[in-house]
């Protein structure tokens, strides 16, 4: 117990909200900026989305995140990764807050 709080996110997946203690699971995923918030997709290993794909800066405003430091941001999805980096250097740009560690 370290005292931090994770937020876990997977469009394709459903869990309780309140999944493990100090996790709060979302059936969200991740999109560059100028991708469609729901697109259908489907992976052949991972399967359909359930959940809507939401850009960082939309993210971090649904939950209230704006101004606060964020520890880590870790994530994996598929290839979408390298659209969202460039989100992440335009969002830490215009709004002055940054992510300590990026993986």
């Amino acid at each position: 117990e370290k005292g931090c709080h994770v937020y876990a996110f997977d469009p394709t997946q459903t869990h309780p909200r309140y999944w493990k203690p100090n996790v709060e699971f979302f059936s969200w995923g991740i999109r560059n900026s100028e991708g469609t918030p729901n697109v259908g997709w489907s992976h052949p290993k991972y399967g359909h989305l359930v959940g809507s794909l939401f850009s960082l800066p939309e993210i971090v405003a649904k939950l209230g995140h704006q101004n606060m430091a964020i520890a880590a941001l870790k994530f994996d999805c598929e290839g979408c990764e390298y659209g969202a980096f460039q989100d992440i250097v335009d969002y830490e740009r215009a709004s002055g807050q940054q992510f300590n560690r990026i993986g």
